[in-house]
Formats: C-alpha cells, sequence, structure tokens
C-alpha cells in the first residue's frame, strides 16, 4: 500500500495534494471487500428480538458502518454532507459521511438479503475434518461379480457430510434377473440419520442399453448401500450413483 513519510525535517509541505494521496492509499483497502462479494454483513447486524443491531455491511462493494434499530424491511444509504468555511470566507462541502440504515420501503436492497460471513478461522474449523478418498467397492453378495477394472468409487466428506459417488460394473452370475444389488467398502462415515435416498443409473456394457432406472439408498444400520436393480443374468451392468449423506 502507499504511504507517506512526514518524519522529515525542513517543513513538511501538507497541502491538499497530499490529503489525497493518503485518502487514496487507504481507498485502496476497500479492494478486500471484494472477498465476500458484493452485499453481505461484516460483523454486527444481529437480530434479537424486534431490533437489529449496529454493525458493519459491504453493499455494492462499499464498506459501510450500519445504523441499528428497529427491524424494517429494506436497507438505505444515507449520505449527510457537512460544509466548512474556507480562509476566502466561502462555505464549500468537505466532509462526507456514509451510512447504511433501515428503512420500511425503498432503499438499495432487503435487509434479510445481507449474510453475515464467517471469518477464515470459522471456515479453517469447519474443513479440517475434510476428506476425498478413493474406494473399492465390495459386493455384498457372491452372485455379484465386480469387475474391480471398471469400477471407481469417491467419498467426498465435510464435517456431517458425506457424498458418496462412484461407478460399478458387475455381473450377475446365477439364473433369472438380478433384483437387488449391495455393495460396501467405502470409508468409515458414522451413522446416517435414517434411511437416506440417492441416484442411479444402470447400463449394459458395451452397447449402453439401459436396465431398469431406480434409485439407490443407505439403510440406517450403515452397512450397505443398496440399489434397484432388474438385470439378467451372466450380463456386464454398469451403475453409475451419487448419494448424499447426513450422519448424526
Amino acid at each position: 500500500m502507499n504511504k507517506v513519510n512526514f518524519e522529515q525535517t525542513g517543513g513538511f509541505p501538507l497541502e491538499t495534494n497530499t490529503l489525497s494521496f493518503l485518502q487514496s492509499a487507504y481507498g485502496s483497502l476497500a479492494g478486500l471487500a471484494d472477498l465476500g462479494g458484493q452485499n453481505y454483513i461484516l460483523n454486527g447486524c444481529d437480530t434479537v428480538g424486534a431490533n437489529v443491531s449496529n454493525g458493519t455491511v459491504v453493499i455494492d462493494g462499499e464498506v459501510l458502518p450500519f445504523i441499528g434499530g428497529a427491524k424494517l424491511a429494506r436497507v438505505i444509504i444515507e449520505e449527510t454532507v457537512a460544509e466548512k468555511t474556507f480562509e476566502d470566507g466561502v462555505s464549500k462541502p468537505v466532509y462526507y459521511t456514509r451510512v447504511a440504515k433501515m428503512v420500511a420501503a425503498g432503499g438499495v436492497l432487503d435487509f434479510d438479503s445481507l449474510k453475515k460471513v464467517s471469518n477464515l478461522l470459522d471456515i479453517a474449523d469447519r474443513i479440517k475434518d475434510q476428506q476425498v478418498v478413493q474406494w473399492t467397492p465390495v459386493s455384498d453378495n457372491e452372485l455379484n461379480v465386480i469387475d474391480p477394472g471398471s469400477s471407481r468409487c469417491w467419498m467426498f466428506k465435510m464435517g456431517k457430510l458425506v457424498v458418496l459417488t462412484g461407478d460399478v460394473a458387475f455381473t450377475y452370475v446365477a439364473p433369472g434377473l438380478q433384483r437387488g444389488f449391495g455393495i460396501t467398502g467405502y470409508p468409515v462415515i458414522g451413522d446416517t440419520a435414517g434411511i437416506q435416498r440417492g441416484f442411479m443409473k444402470i447400463f449394459k456394457v458395451p452397447d449402453i442399453d439401459s436396465a431398469t432406472f431406480n434409485d439407490m439408498w443407505k439403510n440406517s444400520s450403515g452397512q450397505n448401500l443398496y440399489f434397484s436393480v432388474s438385470a439378467p443374468e451372466n450380463t456386464k451392468w454398469s451403475i453409475s450413483f451419487s448419494i448424499t449423506l447426513f450422519t448424526i
């Protein structure tokens, strides 16, 4: 950031161009506001009952003090201009003070659209247990033979949110139709909040003829992923799946 060295002998020339230089220097810090987007709450602005506390907001990329009070629907930017009398005796506008405050109607945006951003330490705490792991699917039934060379699965975990996704190629080697397929092998994710459903598509390899398209789910006991499948015997099939789980 630009700066001015005042600590020099000889009588510093403190003139308007120096003050303009200082204003442009600290004004460049406003670019940091882009870290959170165009409109958000930096601090304060807490709703307690029917009132909102003071704070600091960013509106259209500008950092502004927020004047709290009784909660109203909209936010307005209010500018107050103060004049000063110059040496030539003429009063001119000098100080421009801008604040954000609430109004019942009009304004520039809804108060409820302003969201408070987390500080970097809070964000670090949230993602410190994030994991991305590749895992190998294992059939829960020896009649479903998985092709390891054509099967790739992944786990994405952040806190209590877990996504299991991937592709599993298998052949049902018994007579008749395969009417259900379960796999294990994924990393430990913790207990899930009841039965949770995801999405899957099954198709024949290599000509991509679709078999039954249905859904998948994970039971609450946390042992298997189950796929609803209707696939003929001795034909190779591939399942593409994704399930988002919420752990307890």
